[in-house]
Order: C-alpha cells, then structure tokens, then sequence
C-alpha cells in the first residue's frame, strides 16, 4: 500500500488527517484486492487518490501537494489560508510497479511575473549561452543556460544576478521554513540552477526521470504556462498515468523532493523557459555529495539504492552500480533499476542477463524498456538503428515497439515507422516518423527527410536535415 504524504500543520489538522488517512486506508484495500483481481485478468487498475487538507499560517503560500489537471486548485489571495491536496496512486498495473509517496508544494510571490517577463527578456539575448551538450537523461542537447553552479554564480548567469539573487535567498528561507515544519532536522542551500528551454524546432519534451542530485527541486516557469502542458509528474510505469501541474501564474515556483518522478512534454507551438533550482545541504554542495542517500539504500529504500546505483553508473564504476540496481530490482521489483540493470548488462555483452531484465521492465509498460527490449531482440542497434537489419512484422520486438509508440515514445514511433517501411506504408512511416520528430528525435527527423528525399520533395527533406544537425549533442559534431 502506497503512503501518503500530507502537507498540514498544526495538531488539529493532523488529528483531520489521521481520520482521513483512516478512510483511504481502507479504500486502498479496496483497491488493492481489486489490484490482486486485475492480475488475474491481466488488466490494469488505475486509482488516483486525492486528499484536501487544510494548512494554515501560510503566507502566500500557494495550493499545495498536488495541482493538477482536473484538480487546479486557484490562486489564493496573499496572507489567506491555503489548501493542499495529495494525489496519489494506490494501485499499479503489476506488482513490479513502485509507487513512491512524494509531495509537492507551489510557493506563490518569489518571482512577479513582470520580474519572470524580464528575466526571459534577458536570456533571449544570451541564446547562444545556451550549452547543447547531451543530456544527463536522454542524451539529446539540454538547451540549458547555466546560472548557479556550486552554489555559487556562474559566468553565463551573470546577467541575471540583479533580479534572481533576492528571489532565491527567499526560496531557500521558505523552503526550509516549509521543511522544519514538518521535522526536517538539516536546512538545505541552493546548489544548482539552471534555465531549460523549449522551443519549436528545438527539445520538445523532457523524458520521465529523477533528479538525482538535488535533495529538494524547485521549478518555475518564466513563461506563462500553458493548460496540459509542461511540467507533469507520473504514478507509475506507464506514461497513461502522467498528470500535467497547473502552476497558476508564471513566477510561481513548484517544490518537490526526490523522490518525485517528473518530466516535461511541451503541447503544440508553446514556448517554455524553465527556471530550476536544486538545494540539498551544504556539506553536500561543497562535496557534490547526495549523503542522504547512503542511510536510506543501506536501509533496504529502493529508490535510494537506484540513485546510487546511477551515481556510480555515472562515475564509471559498473560493478558498484550492478550491485545497487540488482538489489532494487530483486528485492523491491523496481522497474527504473530493472531497466537500468539492462542497459547495463547488454553494455557489457551479457545477453541473457540484458534479456532477463529488460523483459521485466518492459513488462512493467515503461516505454524506454520496451524500446530497448525489442532492439535487443530484432538486433537493431542500441541508439541508432542498424539499416542493415530488419525486424520480422508480427514479432515481439515489433509488438514492443507498437506499444512503446502508443505511448508517445519517439524511439518507439521511430522503430515503428522503420518496420512499417519494410511492409511498404510509407504513409504510416511517414506519419510515425512526423510523430517523432515533432517531439525533437533527431534520429526520426533524419528518417524523415530520407523519406521525404525519395519522395521527390527536396526542400522540405533539406529542412528536416539541417534541423536534425541542430539537434545533434555539441560534443558530437
């Protein structure tokens, strides 16, 4: 049964919480059974629950723990009492599924959205500030500005010192004000801040992931955000479980800890700059640390033994980071660390322990194991697909790629549209290929202006190309 963290403070509001605590209890039993019935029809019960919990003496503090689409909460005046709501789920598509307890916060007035007006002024004009070096999570250019580093100010964010330097003092001192109330024993400081953008022909999208090197996360967006689109956070394995974050007003700033599990997906011509900040405590700013980490895996929590296992991946030490990933995913059946215990056995050439546990993460509908899986078995290549192979229709590896691609995945789209072209539709290749590079694949908008080539339509095929050498990884050009 999944936790539920609550944002309340004040004794008669935890005595509230507590009843209702006891209610949802009881209906996650309820929907745990009904979680035993579905495996044995192989279906899937999605429950979302919520909880409003009345949290007094806030000073524009905005609605916490939860806004999202379907519950937007609207912004309260300054100086009134807010309400925090939690959503969560309670029952997952298999049991491999964790379901972390997280909680989220929207902290309203450190930023004036004239301040965020100017700020996105300001880094327009440092456009080519803008470092395009592969991503931590996917590899693709991070189109991000560096400002904060360290803890200290960054060269490049410079410019942007007068009107950030206050705002964040103030976040900080709010964040561990909201965090001494519920019993946090260490403060936190500003670590690390960066601006993340997202335009047309650019990153369209973040993929799911955490962040691992801040103990707490603040996000803002400097523009005004969009309805269903943006920041989302995701309850399970399947991307059909993702909730977009309504953020109200641009300044407003989302908190969350680490254990969120979060991405971005940017809807139609929308542009978005993402201020983001992480703290953690100060002796792990001067290290670069994560200790808070070390207790809890050593302790048997499952996501902490992940974030170890990817820090060691990270460094370059493989054997640590089996380890870490081996116990999450044989002990708490965690499909990040199954996933991830994949990738990094076929690395190291170890098939049939690559297939062991991709097969169990992809089974868990995590597109990016699917995926992966289904390059494995078709011996497509690991990243870029080998065109000298083929993959056979009606296979599990095409059956894969089918179902990462109805997830949205753009490596699945991109797969798909490859078999579909072996089968001779090029107008399902060619809109599956579209698909993708809508979202910023530059392996799809590559395909695309191929197709477009032997098509006869030249201009646009030159278009798609120059746009895909755009978005190739700096270091890779």
């Amino acid at each position: 049964m999944a936790t539920i963290r609550v944002a309340a403070h004040g004794p008669s509001s935890s005595r509230n919480v507590r009843e209702r605590l006891s209610r949802r209890a009881r209906t996650a039993r309820i929907a745990v059974a009904a979680l035993v019935v579905s495996l044995v029809c192989r279906r899937r019960v999605n429950g979302i629950i919520g909880i409003l919990v009345l949290v007094p003496g806030w000073s524009q503090v905005g609605t916490a723990a939860g806004i999202l689409r379907g519950g937007v909460v609207p912004a309260s005046r300054p100086g009134a009492t807010h309400r925090a709501s939690v959503a969560e789920a309670v029952a997952a598509p298999a049991p491999s599924l964790p379901v972390p307890p997280y909680g989220i916060d929207v902290l309203e007035g450190l930023l004036r959205p004239a301040e965020a007006d100017v700020v996105v002024g300001i880094v327009r004009g440092l456009r080519s500030s803008f470092c395009t070096d592969p991503d931590s999570v996917d590899s693709h250019p991070s189109f991000e500005l560096r400002v904060i580093t360290g803890g200290e100010w960054h060269p490049e964010g410079g410019p942007l010192r007068s009107v950030l330097e206050k705002p964040f003092e103030e976040l900080q001192g709010r964040v561990n004000c909201l965090r001494r109330s519920r019993n946090a024993l260490e403060d936190v400081v500003v670590s690390q801040v960066l601006i993340r953008r997202y335009v047309a022909g650019e990153r369209r999208s973040h993929p799911v992931h955490y962040d691992h090197h801040a103990l707490i996360t603040a996000v803002c967006s400097l523009t005004v955000p969009h309805s269903g689109s943006g920041l989302f956070v995701q309850l399970d394995a399947l991307s059909s479980s993702r909730e977009f974050v309504e953020l109200g007003v641009a300044g407003n700033f989302l908190i969350h800890d680490w254990k969120l599990l979060h991405g971005v997906e940017v809807q139609g011509n929308e542009e978005r700059f993402s201020l983001i900040a992480w703290l953690k405590p100060a002796c792990d700013v001067r290290g670069s640390g994560t200790s808070w980490y070390d207790d809890l895996a050593a302790a048997g929590d499952a996501d902490a033994q992940f974030r170890l296992g990817m820090r060691c991946e990270q460094g370059g030490n493989d054997t640590r980071a089996h380890e870490w990933f081996l116990q999450a995913a044989s002990k708490a059946q965690h499909w990040p660390s199954m996933y991830r215990l994949g990738v990094l056995l076929r690395r190291q050439g170890d098939l049939p322990g690559a297939t062991c546990w991709l097969r169990a993460a992809a089974q868990t509908g995590f597109a990016e194991a699917q995926v992966a899986f289904g390059d494995l078995l078709s011996g497509w290549g690991w990243g870029e697909v080998e065109r000298t192979q083929r993959c056979e229709p009606h296979s599990e590896a095409s059956r894969l790629y089918e179902a990462a691609a109805a997830q949205g995945s753009p490596a699945g789209q991109q797969r798909l549209a490859r078999l579909r072209l072996q089968e001779g539709d090029a107008v399902a290749a060619e809109r599956l290929l579209r698909a993708a590079a809508a979202q910023g694949s530059a392996v799809a908008q590559t395909d695309l202006a191929e197709l477009l080539m032997s098509g006869g339509f030249e201009e646009e095929a030159i278009s798609w190309f120059e746009r895909a050498d755009e978005l190739r990884p700096s270091s890779t050009k």
